[in-house]
């Protein structure tokens, strides 16, 4: 794949792939897949803010293909890649940031709106919650194994998650998921659905969790306890020979 792709960028260099102004003229699968390749590229290092001088950016790919000395020797290329580190990283915590306040900001809106829904309670923690149906078994310990049903939202809305079309329940221990869920799920009734909210505090923080869940976010969860029961007793290891 790796040398597919820097032929492809080969051929970007060389044949220009008539990219004059107007629309690009493309008549081989060769230039199609360049440019795609190329376009790519470029939209991926816009997306991650990257600047760079696509005059000096395109010697560089021109040196290395051609197998030319580098412009830059192993110590200088080495202080330069430490900068860019160290000046991405100031960038990424920067935008991260504004994220969590701009996150943190519409979490309060909405759970400001969501007190005011006729049931609502509000946990020590923090975490709302709303009983959409009364359980009437026992409640889990903080240590039990739990089986659930659930979906997870945003504030608007989104879907991140949920155990829809799954055949069975997830299961999960109690001590091992985000603080707002253990709290909330230990106030439930086997057999109980509720409509639970998450301050940032609750859930991640000023984490980001995978591609939709920002810093600071506020989770909102549909959650059925099914069932619980103790965590299963590790085997005991099995005894040893004596010598």
């Amino acid at each position: 794949m790796k040398k597919i792709i820097f032929a492809a960028l080969a051929i970007i260099l060389v044949s220009g792939c008539a990219l004059a102004d107007g629309k690009p003229s493309f008549n081989t699968l060769e230039e199609k897949i360049s440019y795609i390749i190329g376009f790519q590229f470029g939209a991926d290092m816009s997306k991650d803010q990257i600047n760079v001088s696509p005059e000096v950016f395109l010697k560089g790919m021109k040196d290395g293909l051609a197998g030319n000395k580098s412009a830059l020797d192993e110590k200088q290329a080495a202080a330069a890649m430490d900068e860019f580190r160290v000046k991405m990283m100031a960038q990424q915590q920067a935008k991260m940031k504004e994220q969590a306040a701009e996150n943190k900001k519409k979490g309060d809106a909405f759970r400001a709106e969501f007190k005011k829904k006729p049931g609502v309670k509000t946990l020590p923690s923090g975490v709302m919650y709303r009983v959409i149906s009364a359980g009437k078994g026992p409640q889990p310990k903080p240590t039990d194994v739990v089986q659930a049903h659930y979906t997870g939202k945003l504030v608007d809305g989104t879907k991140f998650d949920s155990s829809e079309g799954r055949e069975k329940p997830v299961s999960f221990p109690l001590d091992g998921v985000i603080p707002g869920w253990s709290e909330a799920l230990q106030q439930m009734n086997k057999g109980a659905k509720w409509e639970i909210v998450l301050p940032p505090e609750a859930a991640y923080g000023d984490r980001q969790v995978g591609p939709m869940i920002g810093p600071g976010s506020t989770l909102v969860f549909e959650v059925e306890l099914v069932d619980f029961a103790a965590p299963k007793a590790e085997e005991a290891p099995a005894a040893q020979p004596q010598k």
